[in-house]
């Protein structure tokens, strides 16, 4: 597995002043082979709820383009899922925790991500919380006729609400 360490602030939300701020390394692995991904992502389970940060780029990424890399972030490594080098194993590997209600995953504007990995590879997200949906939620909830939408929102927390939504599938 390759890696490399990056600087990262001990805290997303603390504010760094001047140059003497303390910084903690965050591991990034390049994944090309299942095991070198976390057991506990890989065997969800309701002891081990996680939430990750998720993202996936590729060329002309939809049903039909190619998916190139999967981010995953956790707590304490972030990886990079090598979808070309690794094949579909590697991205079938995946599967279980991409499904997994036991593994949170925040994404923004899941929408391609979860057509491409549907049409490429059969796998339907669940669990997601998708931000930019999440920020047309928020702008909504200053509206009045924002309860109805509300409910809808809170049935939907995977990848059928990207189906609804983004009518694909």
């Amino acid at each position: 597995m390759a890696s490399t360490q990056q600087t990262l602030p001990p805290d997303p939300g603390e504010k760094i002043q001047g140059e003497e701020a303390q910084f903690s390394t965050v591991p990034i692995h390049v994944v090309t082979n299942p095991s070198e991904l976390p057991v506990e992502f890989l065997e969800p389970s309701a002891e081990t709820q996680l939430v990750i940060g998720f993202d996936c780029e590729g060329v002309d990424l939809c049903r039909h383009g190619t998916l190139c890399i999967m981010q995953l972030a956790f707590p304490d490594a972030i990886y990079l899922v090598d979808a070309v080098q690794g094949g579909e194993a590697v991205v079938q590997a995946c599967k279980p925790a991409l499904e997994s209600n036991y593994i949170t995953k925040v994404i923004h504007d899941c929408k391609r991500d979860s057509e491409a990995l549907y049409f490429q590879f059969g796998i339907k997200l669940h669990n997601v919380v998708d931000t930019q949906f999440s920020s047309t939620v928020k702008r909504h909830q200053s509206r009045r006729n924002s309860i109805c939408r509300l409910k809808q929102i809170k049935q939907r927390r995977s990848f059928d609400y990207c189906v609804c939504c983004y009518n694909f599938g």
